[in-house]
């Protein structure tokens, strides 16, 4: 999967031409002697389309068309700047051919958006719009923000 955060939405790269806002489910074990309802700390994004990748050159493929989709501006310091937050998402399966174990790894690829200062006169001059580089900026920072303070705790 390949996603993108952007203006608190997530939307799917690899079906752009969907365009529907795609949401957050929390996992829960479905133990019915424990209650089924504690939470296994896992979280999945319900929507996004799962591709199938042989090798890494699939992968690269992926990456390269979901990053064509990303929304991108221009700002004072770089003249293509990605204005969302992007979560690449690799499940990589390996089968155990004597015993027949699968094992599931997930590996999460994040690309952050940069934290900018928001100059509405230069910027919005060149797109024609102050008031939406203004919340780009404002959701750009308060998720980072966000971010931060996970970390630190």
């Amino acid at each position: 999967s390949f996603v993108e955060l952007y203006l608190e939405k997530l939307l799917d790269l690899l079906n752009p031409g969907e365009m529907q806002q795609l949401t957050l489910v929390q996992e829960y074990d479905g133990d019915e002697a424990a209650g089924g309802s504690s939470s296994t700390g896992a979280v999945r994004i319900a929507g996004a389309a799962e591709l199938c990748c042989i090798d890494e050159s699939d992968v690269f493929k992926l990456l390269a068309r979901g990053s064509a989709c990303r929304t991108m501006s221009s700002t004072e310091m770089n003249t293509d700047s990605s204005r969302s937050h992007a979560i690449f998402i690799m499940r990589v399966e390996q089968h155990d051919k004597l015993t027949g174990v699968i094992t599931t790894s997930h590996l999460h690829m994040v690309d952050l958006a940069g934290s900018e200062m928001a100059n509405p006169n230069a910027a919005a001059a060149q797109r024609g719009d102050a008031s939406a580089v203004q919340m780009e900026a404002k959701m750009v920072n308060k998720s980072l923000m966000a971010l931060h303070n996970c970390i630190r705790a």
